[in-house]
């Protein structure tokens, strides 16, 4: 079975992510709205993918840190951002 996606930010990019999962049978396991804390539904690993605004990657990745688990992948958008920008989330094993 494919991870679950958690997709936070839902502009274009977040929007057409959901679609993507849904017509590939992708299950989404949610997708809070700004400022609310996403609630983790189950223990399984879970995609989370962070379709927000470039400089609010770092902000949303530190709210989201209490959240993740070991084995959860956590994914930006940002082409002009490094992977440096997910650190919380690494510091925490996901």
């Amino acid at each position: 079975m494919t991870a679950p996606w958690m997709v936070l930010g839902l502009g274009r990019m977040g929007n057409a992510f959901v679609a993507l999962a849904r017509a590939h049978a992708v299950p989404v396991a949610g997708c809070p709205s700004r400022g609310v804390p996403p609630e983790r539904l189950h223990d399984a690993p879970l995609v989370w993918l962070l379709a927000v605004s470039d400089r609010a990657i770092t902000e949303v990745c530190k709210a989201i840190a209490p959240a993740l688990r070991a084995g959860d992948v956590v994914l930006h958008l940002a082409g002009a951002r490094g992977v440096e920008v997910l650190d919380p989330a690494r510091a925490v094993g996901a």
